[in-house]
């Protein structure tokens, strides 16, 4: 930076000089000359001015030094060629000063000094093993210019004298690279600036460095010089310059000196123009005789076509016209004139407010003046805020949801009419009142004010379930969304609450869980029921076989037929598992329900205890249903006599002159639910048997699980927890539903809904039973070749052992796949194909489907202990001859064997079993 300044000292001297200068005549032209100055585009010229300057006396001294410079670097190059050629790298430093070489570079050197006026001295370096930089060629110098050599630094150096100091530019010379050293450097010689170029050997290398020195004195010298001569010149300009400057700021003075006045009058009256031409209304001046004086240009008329004219002369419409003349009318009267209009203009319709008055001048009326103001966007802004509110209003008022509203107190401020639907209380009797007194139970007042509490704290509470009251003191379930109304400044003014009336859809969600429970539970009761069909099979048919066999054994007929009982009631009861488990289905009809009431009754009465009171009661005139005769029974008799075991538990504890009734009846209702899973619309006109009991009721606890299979709270040998599961089984089979109503101690209600049929009733469907042949004679049987397909081996071998004692040829098969390679093999001859229906591998349907497909001409019957109405169905679509349902015995498979169409009988005894 001090160098920088050393070098520039001399320009920013002038231009500190030229600012002084110039803003001295500013001044002074402030001062002697009022408003004359110099423009801002004056101090842009001068500071461009100055900076052009620097650059062209920056030039114009390194122009010199250029020169200088590209002479030392054309000669230097040129020299060390000279020297190498003489034999330089030859020179050591034992080499005597009379060695011809050395005398001929001296001689050399001189010469070029001589010749080259701009040269001060010439010289070569060489760098020693130590590190050393010495002196070797360095001749005679005359520095002055005198013609001598005088004194020792014009004396001629001996080759080897230490050189210092060594600047980089030399070490950079050693190292091959030519450079102008221009930072000078002093010596016992004096101060240079130089050239160094590298001097290399035969084999390349650099044996020594050339140097070429010009004194540093006149380089800078030289600079100076030439740069004061440009700054001799732009001081020229900047007289040139500033005296041009002066002669225009005062021309420049004395216009504006002229325009002030001018100015002045055009600005005040441009003011006033913009003033009203900015205004956000309409505004004009008319004269006495309607005549337009001024006009800020209204939208849609420009002022051209106003100024000048009357109202006549406009061609606007006739009563617009009429309007405005008369407004103008009152105002030359003397009267202010305040009105508020609307136009069709340009399709829109506008709305204006429009004040006109009288112009007074010296108390005589010269014209009018009016504005006119559009407030169409006000007037439609405020009509669309009320339709605005209008649709909120109408969107609280109608939605189904109830939209109360609080104040901090908890008290409410707003209740719309699903409000009052729900909850009973009508508005004017809500409002005004804390909403946890009016809806809230007791058992949920501190939950809902813990609620009250988050929201208040803006913490939470935004949706919650609870249960409320209504005036009529039912109680329901809502779910509750709550918003805390913030104003603008972020202050809580009060509570928005939506709420639903959940109660329905938690029933029907409670009842869909149910619904599923039982499912569950009826595929698992299905599956056991299916293994215990399994083992019922065998012991049936064995009993039946042992008393066919032994016929006049009397003791064993008698041990025989106890079992026999048990195996039957063991499946009966598998039966009702099987129900629960939705497997099976009896066959609908259109039939009237008092007849099947009162044939149930009928068989009830003789089961009931004398002491429980029976009453029937049946509406007339009831319509036929979609229903089955042993569906009704089963309802009737399974909760007449849940109702008679609760009665008797009762009546050693029941109050003095209460008697044990139940009643039974029939009448036309709604149901108040449709049936989970049921296509039963909802609501829909329905038959209700109702079955009632002054017995000991059932808690709610209770109540929940009455439905559920297996469960019973009765002690432990004196209930399956069948019965009520198997009632709500058949009922939703039927598309129906169940209500019930208890209170512990007071007795209970069954309601069965049964939905009434909306086609027109159809003749009815005669049931048709087919007898089963019981006593058929074992010789009668006509002999066939019958293939038993059964995993379950206990079942097949028991099935083969009938068939072959009623000489039937027999072949087993463990799964579908082998009885399918069997029917297959050519000329197997198989009359009769007794399949179960779940086996591993290839199932009992698959092998029908394959065997019809053959096709198989003989008869296929299907065993099955699991097996739901619709697959029985679609089995016999397939082409099944017949169905034998689980438990079955021996005369059962028997009966089911013998219809096979005619064939060489077999001969008795002759049986082959093949595995």
């Amino acid at each position: 930076m001090r160098a920088w300044l050393a070098a520039n000292i001399d320009y920013l001297l002038f231009t500190c000089l030229s600012v002084v200068a110039f803003g001295g005549v500013a001044a002074y032209l402030r001062r002697g000359c009022r408003r004359a100055c110099l423009p801002r585009l004056m101090w842009l010229l001068i500071a461009g001015l100055l900076a052009v300057g620097w650059f062209v006396v920056d030039a114009a001294g390194r122009r010199r030094q250029e020169t200088v410079q590209t002479i030392l670097e054309g000669v230097a190059p040129t020299y060390a060629q000279e020297l190498s050629r003489l034999g330089h790298a030859g020179l050591t430093l034992d080499t005597p000063a009379d060695d011809p070489r050395y005398l001929a570079m001296i001689e050399a050197q001189k010469r070029w000094l001589a010749v080259n006026p701009v040269i001060s001295d010439i010289y070569t370096f060489r760098r020693l093993a130590d590190g050393r930089v010495v002196l070797f060629v360095d001749s005679e110098t005359d520095y002055d210019r005198d013609g001598r050599y005088a004194g020792a630094r014009e004396a001629r150096t001996p080759i080897g004298e230490v050189y210092q100091p060594v600047t980089p530019a030399l070490e950079r010379a050693f190292a091959g690279e030519s450079n102008f050293m221009e930072e000078p450097v002093t010596d016992r010689w004096g101060r240079w600036v130089s050239v160094h170029v590298p001097m290399r050997d035969a084999a390349g290398r650099v044996e020594a460095v050339l140097g070429v020195d010009y004194p540093a004195l006149r380089w800078f010298a030289d600079v100076r010089e030439r740069r004061l001569a440009a700054i001799g010149l732009l001081a020229v300009v900047f007289l040139i310059f500033g005296g041009t400057s002066v002669a225009l700021a005062n021309a420049r003075a004395q216009l504006q000196a002229r325009e002030a006045i001018e100015g002045a009058l055009r600005e005040s009256e441009a003011r006033l123009r913009t003033i009203f031409r900015n205004l956000p209304f309409t505004f004009w001046v008319t004269d006495t005789e309607g005549r337009y004086t001024f006009c800020n240009e209204p939208p849609g008329c420009a002022q051209l076509e106003i100024l000048g004219r009357t109202v006549d002369e406009l061609g606007i419409s006739e009563d617009w016209k009429a309007e405005w003349k008369e407004n103008d009318r009152r105002a030359l009267r003397g009267e202010i004139v305040k009105t508020e209009v609307s136009y069709e203009i340009e399709g829109r319709r506008r709305y204006l407010y429009k004040v006109i008055a009288p112009i007074i001048v010296e108390e005589r009326i010269t014209g009018t003046l009016g504005v006119e103001l559009d407030i169409t966007d006000r007037v439609e802004a405020e009509v669309a805020r009320r339709r605005s509110e209008e649709k909120l209003a109408l969107h609280v008022s109608q939605t189904p949801l109830a939209v109360i509203e609080l104040d901090l107190d908890c008290r409410v401020t707003a209740w719309n009419p699903a409000a009052e639907r729900i909850f009973g209380y009508p508005a004017d009797e809500a409002v005004g009142r804390p909403v946890v007194e009016l809806i809230v139970t007791p058992e949920g007042r501190g939950r809902v004010e813990g609620v009250w509490r988050a929201l208040m704290a803006r913490t939470g509470g935004t949706r919650s379930t609870n249960e409320n009251c209504t005036k009529d003191g039912r109680l329901i379930l809502c779910e509750w969304y709550n918003t805390p109304l913030i104003a603008a400044d972020g202050t809580l003014v009060g509570v928005a609450s939506h709420v639903q009336d959940v109660t329905e859809r938690m029933t029907l969600e409670k009842q869909l869980r149910q619904a599923q429970k039982m499912e569950s539970m009826g595929q698992l009761a299905g599956g056991v029921a299916h293994e215990f069909n399994n083992l019922l099979t065998p012991m049936m048919v064995q009993v039946s076989l042992l008393a066919d066999q032994y016929p006049d054994d009397r003791r064993l007929l008698a041990a025989l037929r106890p079992l026999k009982d048990a195996i039957q009631q063991a499946a009966q009861l598998n039966q009702r598992i099987l129900a629960i488990g939705r497997k099976t289905s009896d066959q609908r009809e259109r039939l009237a329900l008092n007849p099947l009431v009162e044939n149930a009754v009928s068989l009830l009465r003789h089961t009931l205890d004398r002491r429980i009171q029976l009453d029937l009661e049946l509406a007339p005139d009831l319509e036929h249903l979609e229903i089955s005769k042993g569906a009704i029974s089963q309802i009737v008799m399974n909760l007449a006599l849940n109702a008679r075991d609760s009665l008797l538990e009762k009546l050693p504890d029941a109050p003095k002159g209460w008697t044990p009734r139940l009643v039974i009846r029939t009448l036309r209702a709604y149901a108040s639910h449709g049936s989970v899973g049921s296509t039963m619309p909802f609501p829909q006109p329905c038959q209700c048997l109702r079955v009632i009991d002054n017995g000991g009721g059932m808690t709610p606890q209770t109540r929940q699980r009455i439905f559920e299979p297996f469960f019973t709270t009765k002690a432990p040998g004196k209930g399956t927890g069948l019965g009520l599961a198997m009632v709500w089984n058949v009922v939703d089979t039927l598309g129906g539903w169940i209500e019930v109503e208890s209170e512990p101690g007071v007795g209970c209600t069954f309601n069965i809904y049964l939905p009434i049929p909306s086609a027109p009733p159809s003749a009815l469907v005669e049931s048709v039973a087919a007898a089963a042949s019981n006593g058929l004679p074992i010789a009668t049987v006509r002999r066939r070749h019958v293939l038993i397909v059964d995993d379950n081996a206990l079942v097949m071998e028991t099935f083969r052992a009938v068939l072959e004692r009623a000489g039937h040829r027999v072949t087993c098969a463990v799964d579908g796949e082998e009885a399918w390679r069997l029917l297959q093999q050519p000329g197997a001859g198989i009359d009769v194909v007794l399949a179960d229906l779940n086996m591993p591998r290839l199932s009992g349907s698959d092998l029908l489907v394959r065997a019809r497909a053959l096709p198989f001409t003989g008869r296929f019957i299907i065993v099955s202990g699991l097996l739901p109405g619709e697959h029985a169905e679609e089995l016999r679509r397939l082409g099944v001859d017949e169905i034998l349902r689980k438990p079955i015995g021996a005369t059962d498979v028997l009966a089911a064997v013998a219809p096979v169409a005619s064939s060489p009988d077999l001969p008795v005894g002759n049986v082959n079993i093949e595995r």
